[in-house]
């Protein structure tokens, strides 16, 4: 019997650092009458659970040689759990460059806020929402009204572009870090003849970046002075105070790492936050807003979309980059955090204890249904042009009959304009991609074809605990899960010891 291990999550360091240390730090925050929000406690709780085949499992069998193979459940957490990030930046990914993006540039605009608009934007989504809605407008209309080669005839009809904007709550410290990263296409829609054509943006300057900035800093003013967040004029300007934004998790010690390669000055120290100060190419600073544009790729370029888009997606933690201090004492030892690039101050690598390493990564679990990509202009469901636009899915349902799969295909010339609708009546590029066909493609392994080639199919599903046991000791492994926390096995369990 084989064993479909996606990430093997009881071997990892990650996973072995949560077990040992969140039952304490539940413990130490209840002891002290603070709350932790339930949705915190129930990411780490599925995290504990994902791919851990005690907790239970499908069973699929091959109906040719008869082969078994076990795949475990998957928690699908949002916050940091690595395997399931992968997988769902690898179908984000696939999905956003087959089926949602056109044949059209595209730019990444990065917006970094300041530090005490990053903890109003972390524990707040109306006000993540409008700060949202802000930027994307003002980037639109500096499309719109910046194009050069919009004639009179294209103006007219009402030109349009779209975005789509990737939340990420974390940096490169894995500290709570609300910022947002913009995927637009670097140029206009307009009917020109008769069509939907597009108009690129000849070429973007630092200046554009600046202009853009600009304007953004001024709404954003308004909107936070709308919202009571900023009281007063001139020097006599006041902010809510952190203490006054409730968290749904607060760590215990938020900067407590050490640096690594010395420490020097910050750069920031050296930049006039009133004055508007080029930072390098497509990349401005003002009133300590950090706006970046000067990554872009070509519409022909579908490799390049693909790996842009993998990148704003992609999820907080890298297990590639984490290992331990003193590998010969894994209980004891810190974590380094390896960068991936140098900062500023020529650090290349961060070290926290176990305890804070797991209560960093309690503050990044974003709240329920609040939604970190969101589509805007004519990528929004509602827009006019969007089925015109926007490809489609490119392959159909495996549910469809063969007698509708070959009346789609021979559809004539005259029918290819009009709007593209699934069968179910839901947005054509909203098409699921299989689970196993995603997993094949995030983790290189088919779970359902077998070492003969077969098609394996699902037997049984196994959750009860007295079915798992039997089948744990049927293949010799620990019928119990992996311990939590630092209390001692109870005798007469079989141990279950992480192997280092």
């Amino acid at each position: 019997m084989a064993i479909y291990e996606r990430h093997e999550p009881e071997k990892t360091l990650l996973y072995k650092a949560i077990a040992r240390h969140w039952p304490g730090i539940v413990r130490d925050y209840a002891e002290r009458d603070v709350r932790i929000a339930p949705h915190v406690v129930s990411e780490f709780d599925r995290y504990l659970r994902c791919g851990i085949l005690q907790h239970g499992f499908l069973l699929l069998t091959c109906p040719f040689c008869d082969e078994e193979r076990i795949v475990a459940w998957s928690c699908k957490c949002r916050g940091f759990c690595s395997p399931c990030g992968s997988r769902r930046m690898a179908q984000k990914a696939l999905r956003l460059e087959k089926e949602v993006w056109p044949e059209a540039d595209a730019r990444q605009w990065v917006l970094t806020f300041p530090m005490q608009v990053r903890r109003w934007l972390a524990h707040s989504s109306d006000l993540l929402s409008a700060v949202n809605r802000l930027v994307t407008d003002e980037i639109s209309k500096f499309y719109i009204a910046r194009t050069p080669d919009l004639d009179d005839e294209a103006r007219a009809s009402d030109p349009a572009t779209g975005g789509i904007t990737f939340i990420q709550r974390f940096n490169s410290a894995l500290a709570l870090s609300t910022h947002l990263h913009l995927v637009f296409m670097d140029g206009v829609w307009a009917r020109h003849e008769g069509e939907h054509r597009f108009f690129a943006y000849p070429e973007m300057t630092t200046q554009d970046v600046m202009d853009v900035l600009f304007g953004i800093e001024r709404r954003l003013e308004r909107l936070f002075r709308r919202k009571g967040l900023i009281r007063g004029q001139g020097a006599d300007v006041e902010e809510v105070p952190q203490e006054a934004v409730p968290a749904p998790f607060v760590p215990r010690q938020p900067k407590a790492y050490r640096r690594k390669g010395g420490f020097k000055t910050p750069y920031w120290d050296d930049i006039d936050r009133n004055v508007m100060t080029e930072m390098g190419y497509c990349n401005a600073t003002y009133k300590w807003l950090s706006l970046h544009a000067g990554v872009y790729v070509l519409g022909d370029d579908r490799e390049g979309l693909s790996t842009l888009l993998r990148y704003t997606s992609r999820s907080a933690v890298s297990p590639s980059r984490l290992s331990y201090v003193n590998p010969d004492e894994p209980e004891t030892s810190h974590i380094r955090l390896a960068l991936k690039r140098a900062w500023s101050d020529g650090t290349r690598e961060l070290e926290f204890s176990q305890v804070d390493m797991v209560e960093r990564l309690a503050a990044l679990v974003p709240e329920p249904w609040s939604n970190l990509t969101r589509y805007h202009g004519i990528f929004a469901p509602g827009h006019a042009w969007r089925d015109f636009i926007v490809p489609g899915r490119r392959h159909l349902p495996r549910t469809m009959s063969m007698e509708t799969e070959m009346r789609e295909a021979t559809v004539g010339d005259d029918q290819s304009t009009t709007k593209k609708k699934s069968a179910s009546g839901r947005a054509p590029a909203e098409y699921w991609i299989p689970w196993a066909e995603m997993l094949s493609i995030t983790f290189g392994l088919h779970p359902e074809i077998c070492t003969c080639g077969a098609k394996m199919g699902v037997t049984s599903v196994v959750t009860e605990t007295v079915g798992i046991q039997e089948m744990m000791k049927k293949m010799g492994l620990a019928p119990m899960p992996p311990p939590r926390g630092r209390s001692a096995v109870p005798a007469g369990e079989l141990d279950y010891m992480f192997e280092d």
